[in-house]
């Protein structure tokens, strides 16, 4: 509520209360518009940034602690804040909104066969986004033989994985740091 403020709570029309995943930073609960649209509503867990900036004040204690114990060492400081920079942005979900954007029009003009949640820019903030609901099952919960009897060649289906990830990465730069088979959906 805080986040979207009245105007936003307005908007949603229902949100189910129990979340149909739970990770590290954040939960995803399903929702509808009150246009009608479903969408998935993705909500950081309250105290994540406060864990977070402690988790990485200590990656710089240890850089610190390194660089004392061995000297000799390469200095991995930039690496470590090069590391903390990436973190410190993945927990602002406007980041994800626009890379989820990014990547849907990267693939878009590659012609994948593939299809991205659209954010919903006007609902999301850095710490709730509201995004397309997508229907399928994670590709972790089925088999080939299961793909198959849904008329989905297996072998076609990782080529245009692979065929996706490559366009992101190798011809516009866009890299992908989650693509386990929970979130790829069929």
């Amino acid at each position: 509520r805080e986040d979207l403020g009245d105007e936003g709570v307005r908007m949603i029309a229902e949100m189910d209360p129990e979340p149909i995943s739970s990770a590290s930073i954040a939960q995803v609960h399903r929702g509808r518009l009150r246009s009608g649209a479903a969408v998935a509503i993705k909500v950081q867990h309250a105290a994540i940034r406060a864990r977070m900036a402690l988790d990485l004040s200590y990656y710089e204690r240890l850089g610190s602690l390194l660089a004392w114990l061995e000297p000799t060492m390469p200095d991995i400081k930039p690496l470590l804040r090069e590391t903390i920079q990436m973190h410190s942005a993945e927990i602002d979900f406007s980041h994800e909104a626009h890379a989820l954007s990014d990547a849907s029009a990267s693939l878009a003009s590659a012609r994948a066969v593939v299809r991205i949640p659209a954010p919903h820019y006007g609902l999301s903030t850095p710490r709730v986004l509201v995004m397309e609901w997508m229907d399928g099952v994670p590709l972790s919960r089925t088999s080939g033989a299961q793909l198959r009897e849904r008329g989905i060649d297996p072998t076609v289906l990782m080529g245009r994985i692979a065929d996706a990830w490559a366009v992101q990465m190798f011809v516009d730069g866009i890299f992908n740091c989650d693509p386990h088979p929970g979130n790829l959906l069929v």
